[in-house]
């Protein structure tokens, strides 16, 4: 039974992955996230901390994946007006986070 996903930024930009090949990189996915979420030195009582990396680890690994898939460098999408989606503006064409953006500089008063 083939699945029907809509399409997302990601996968307009990307492209998908086979279903068995989704799986096996779903999974080995999973356990790289579980592994270093766990590795983590996180005192917090209530676990946002180590739900917080694991899904950092998530996100990392599924853009590394479908990157490494297309291997192509391909301009941000742009919306239906022709404006830059906010979340691409602050990636540069190799996937990297523009340090001026990663690190904005406060005035000092």
């Amino acid at each position: 039974m083939a699945c029907r996903w809509k399409s997302s930024i990601l996968s307009k930009r990307f492209g998908t992955l086979e279903s068995e090949e989704a799986s096996s990189v779903a999974k080995s996915i999973e356990d790289e996230a579980y592994a270093v979420a766990s590795a983590a030195v996180i005192s917090d009582d209530d676990g946002i901390e180590s739900l917080k990396t694991y899904s950092e680890e998530i996100s990392k690994r599924m853009l590394e994946s479908v990157k490494a898939k297309t291997n192509v460098a391909s301009p941000p999408p742009k919306d239906g007006d022709g404006i830059e989606l906010a979340a691409d503006s602050k990636v540069d064409s190799s996937g990297d986070v523009k340090e001026d953006d990663a690190n904005p500089k406060l005035d000092e008063a």
